[in-house]
């Protein structure tokens, strides 16, 4: 396709009607107009395609845009720093269940945004014992006592200076692999244990407080054994649930930049649903194909869709099938009588060649 063409198809793009939004100031102003229509069609599709697992995790995620918008957000910490901050719900093997972009502050100040959240994205999870994984920026001890009124229980670092927290030992009074603990009437327990640093844990789980035994590496190389709460190991070994899905989408990402401020949040989702695709196609039996073969055979299927009415009149021969030669390409794209473009392949020049190495010609 030509670079003119691709410019004028991209700057055509819309997917909502410009002329219906309302302007800023008034009572339905939506600063994510633009994307409606697909945020709301994404949101329902993926709660219908997918039953969420046992263990869920909830973080932050950042689409980088170093544009001029209200809704652009500056992370120091992240290595994402200015960019569309979007909080999504993912499963244990990285499919984004829910997500919510955050179009920043209000006029009035909103208390507890982390809580208000987490409300938000286990909507459709309560009433069915799942389990939930965050960070502190989103734990309190009102949140977890209410997603466990909701069925849902609750694992996460938490800040000690929040509210209703009960008064564990000071940091200096414990020694490594040594943790305090206190129990709420609602069955939530704080947990303080000593590694190198302290680490404040929240949660709902029965057996939180049961010690385990992990093995550390100290800088000199010696590997030791360290005592540790399995509230802590529990979240440790759940908490990357957003992280796998940021794994799949940095394989192969379609990072194009962009003057208007909603496209590269276009192209965020085209990946989101290109990774909640592969996840549950890698789910079906017998299936080994990798990221990027899959992305490939979507961009074929979509390459030839709808091309089977243009096709011209001609003479249809049967294909001549050859012994000793093997087609690359697949036989759903070679016999669809459309039109065909270049494909690559590993073969060579010359068949009598056996050699692997890249040939060299001047």
């Amino acid at each position: 396709m030509p670079v003119k063409r691709f410019a004028w198809i991209l700057g055509n793009l819309h997917l909502n009607d410009n002329t219906l939004a309302k302007k800023r100031g008034d009572t339905d102003f939506d600063k994510l107009h633009k994307l409606r229509p697909l945020i709301t069609d994404l949101s329902e599709k993926f709660l219908s395609v997918l039953r969420p697992t046992k263990h869920q995790a909830s973080d932050e995620y950042m689409v980088k845009f170093k544009g001029r918008r209200t809704l652009k957000q500056y992370m120091p910490q992240k290595p994402i720093t200015r960019g569309y901050k979007i909080w999504m719900r993912c499963d244990e093997c990285g499919f984004a269940s829910q997500f919510q972009i955050y179009t920043g502050k209000t006029k009035e100040v909103e208390r507890n945004l982390g809580e208000r959240v987490e409300r938000d994205l286990t909507q459709t999870i309560c009433g069915k014992n799942h389990i939930l994984y965050m960070d502190n920026y989103f734990s309190s001890y009102n949140l977890f006592k209410f997603l466990e009124a909701q069925k849902i229980f609750s694992c996460g670092t938490i800040n000690m200076s929040r509210k209703n927290l009960a008064k564990l030992a000071e940091d200096k009074s414990l020694n490594r692999g040594e943790f305090d603990w206190a129990v709420s009437n609602d069955s939530i327990t704080c947990i303080k244990w000593k590694d190198k640093r302290c680490v404040s844990i929240l949660s709902c789980l029965a057996d939180c407080t049961d010690a385990v035994v992990i093995k550390q590496k100290e800088k000199n190389g010696e590997i030791i054994e360290v005592q540790c709460p399995k509230a802590v190991c529990d979240y440790n070994k759940n908490m990357g649930f957003v992280n796998h899905f940021d794994h799949f989408k940095s394989l192969y990402e379609i990072d194009r930049k962009s003057k208007k401020w909603w496209q590269r949040l276009f192209f965020h989702f085209l990946d989101m649903v290109t990774i909640n695709a592969y996840i549950v196609y890698k789910m079906l039996p017998n299936i080994e194909e990798d990221m990027k073969n899959f992305r490939m055979e979507i961009i074929r299927s979509i390459i030839i869709m709808g091309k089977e009415g243009r096709i011209k009149k001609r003479r249809l021969s049967t294909p001549t099938l050859i012994k000793s030669h093997k087609f690359h390409v697949p036989d759903d794209t070679r016999l669809d009588k459309a039109e065909h473009l270049p494909v690559k392949c590993k073969s060579s020049r010359c068949d009598l060649c056996s050699t692997k190495q890249k040939p060299r010609r001047t």
